[in-house]
């Protein structure tokens, strides 16, 4: 704006209203680093005053307003996808909403020679689970009170969330209820269209004497908690976690780690979302709160003296655990939380040798996004804000209700009701060094000697990919057909005994399998890199079975075929001379397929 006001010498430009320059008065806050020498580690607030023209005024006020605007933004569309899951919700969606309260302090009296205060610490995290009841969800009969919650099942529409509108509707199927949705349409349907959303809430508490809060400790308690969740009411299919956008023990690439192998473990659906930075109050704080209201309250009033983490779990155990305090709040009660867990763990079992020396893969733009959906393997995928429409509430990954369009625009819900697409980026979240390299290296290496096992029994023109570690992430495998070496088999030879061999120029070790295989040629012209061309006279190479990662995939034909643009820079030694086969010589690999290949490549 001062461009447009002022000129080359800072006077105002001919026929701009003088008000601009009338000087104004303005307070500025600022946050900083603690002053050197002091004992504070949080930061700052500083206010100082400030005065000047309008167009100061204005110069110091956009870039923050601008800051703001996208700030308010994000906590609209994260506010908006946390109410979306909690509506579109299904039972067997378990929700858990995650985080640290501040350290609990122990104070108790000690006498040496004077009687004084002496202080210990514990760590308190907060896991609020929830689930929607199957029995109360599957029933058609049976009075719902208003201002209950529903999902209306309407025969050919999309079921919907609503609220009840009708008092004393009726017990029977075919009691008639006035109901409402979230946009605030009205309908009348049946008991028997209905189904009621009642939730089961567990608050989860664990104590620890760890003090970090940090991932490793993030960790150790949610898997103790979700192996609880398995024991209810059968389980549930998919899993999904909440929390602010605190970076320190959630939004990171070790934890991040995590939430895929937590994928692996589970073999459900696994997402992990954050909210807005600077407004991450939501059900834990209340829940931290009322832990250490109570452990306060039994040190004041009943003169508890609680030595160590372990005196606080158990307590905390025996007030909200045992006795009378569940059935007081149980579901149907009127309260949120319908049962208290409390785990305890020692600092022991979080910290590992060598975690502080570990280093995980980068994600970019890992600040600015908040959604994020497990995939095997160590990966991940990205979005951006989240979306709980039907469609992206089923889909599952690349293949399962996903479909890329191109490798510059990210995997893409088949059918999202948003207006505009909100992609899935795929992102490496491995542990880098050796010792997360070598062991998927290991596994993917053995995994390879089992698919040539397969391949004596298959024979030739099977089709198998084979790592590429000389290629991009996108291009990190090839295509190949096995080969008849002449003998009406695909394996050359195995390797034996303990020392290795050359074929070619490849090395072999023991049990190594030598494989004969006609590459196919990755072509251009498709956008999502998954076309190929195969061409009965190129080469023959010599492949050692460790970098076999799939076999007998299911490609789909692809005709006419078009001239060959590239090759694979992949350099292979020729096992043999050209052997012409007879196949149709185009194909397309499928996303699934593609994404259990990528899977397996270290």
């Amino acid at each position: 704006m001062r461009k447009e006001l002022l000129d080359a010498e800072g006077d105002l430009k001919q026929g701009i209203s003088p008000v601009w320059l009338k000087e104004v008065q303005w307070e500025r806050f600022k946050t900083e680093k603690p002053a050197a020498g002091s004992t504070s580690t949080e930061k700052e607030t500083l206010r100082s005053d400030r005065a000047g023209t309008i167009i100061d005024f204005l110069d110091e006020f956009e870039p923050v307003f601008n800051k703001y605007a996208y700030h308010r933004y994000i906590l609209e569309r994260t506010r908006e996808s946390n109410l979306q899951f909690e509506r579109s919700a299904m039972p067997g969606m378990l929700k858990l909403d995650v985080d640290w309260a501040e350290n609990y302090t122990m104070m108790h009296a000690r006498e040496i020679q004077s009687e004084y205060w002496m202080a210990k610490q514990c760590s308190i995290f907060v896991c609020i689970g929830k689930m929607l009841l199957l029995a109360a969800w599957s029933a058609t009969t049976g009075n719902l009170k208003v201002g209950s919650e529903v999902t209306v099942e309407l025969e050919g529409s999309t079921p919907f969330w609503a609220t009840i509108e009708t008092e004393n509707g009726g017990f029977e199927e075919t009691a008639a209820y006035d109901v409402r949705d979230g946009a605030g349409a009205p309908y009348t349907v049946h008991r028997s269209q209905l189904r009621a959303r009642v939730w089961h809430t567990t608050a989860q508490i664990g104590v620890t004497n760890d003090k970090r809060h940090d991932s490793y400790a993030t960790q150790a308690f949610m898997t103790k908690m979700i192996d609880k969740w398995e024991q209810f009411e059968g389980g549930f299919s998919s899993l999904h976690i909440h929390n602010d956008n605190a970076g320190s023990h959630f939004k990171n690439s070790r934890t991040l780690n995590y939430l895929s192998r937590l994928r692996d473990l589970l073999e459900r659906k696994v997402t992990w979302s954050f909210g807005c930075p600077g407004h991450g109050k939501g059900p834990w704080d209340g829940i931290g709160g009322m832990m250490k209201r109570a452990l306060r309250s039994a040190t004041l009033k009943l003169q508890k003296i609680f030595k160590d983490y372990k005196q606080v779990a158990a307590y905390l155990f025996e007030k909200f655990e045992g006795g009378d305090w569940h059935d007081k709040h149980k579901v149907g009660s009127g309260f949120t939380i319908n049962a208290v867990e409390v785990h305890q763990i020692p600092s022991s079992e979080i910290r590992k040798d060598k975690q502080e020396f570990e280093e995980y893969e980068s994600i970019e733009g890992i600040r600015k996004s908040f959604g994020y959906l497990a995939l095997p393997s160590s990966r991940v995928l990205q979005r951006w804000f989240d979306c709980w429409c039907t469609t992206c509430a089923a889909a599952t990954g690349p293949g399962g209700g996903m479909k890329e369009t191109s490798r510059q625009s990210g995997y893409i819900v088949t059918d999202c009701k948003r207006q505009v697409d909100e992609p899935w980026w795929d992102y490496s979240v491995r542990l880098k060094g050796t010792r997360g390299i070598t062991a998927q290296k290991k596994i993917a290496q053995e995994k390879g000697r089992e698919i040539a096992e397969k391949l004596t029994k298959l024979g030739p023109n099977t089709f198998v990919a084979v790592q590429d570690r000389s290629a991009s992430r996108e291009e990190h495998y090839i295509i190949g057909i096995t080969v008849d070496c002449g003998d009406g088999g695909c394996i050359l030879k195995q390797a034996q005994g303990k020392d290795r061999e050359y074929i070619d120029g490849t090395r072999f070790d023991n049990g190594d399998y030598a494989v004969a295989v006609r590459w196919l040629t990755r072509l251009d012209e498709d956008p999502e890199q998954r076309t190929f061309e195969l061409d009965p006279g190129s080469e023959i190479f010599t492949i050692n079975s460790t970098e076999l990662r799939w076999n007998n995939i299911e490609l789909d034909r692809v005709l006419p075929a078009e001239p060959q643009v590239r090759r694979s820079s992949r350099g292979m030694t020729r096992a043999q001379s050209n052997q012409g086969i007879v196949l149709p010589s185009k194909y397309t690999i499928p996303v699934e397929a593609e994404q259990a290949i990528l899977n397996d490549c270290w």
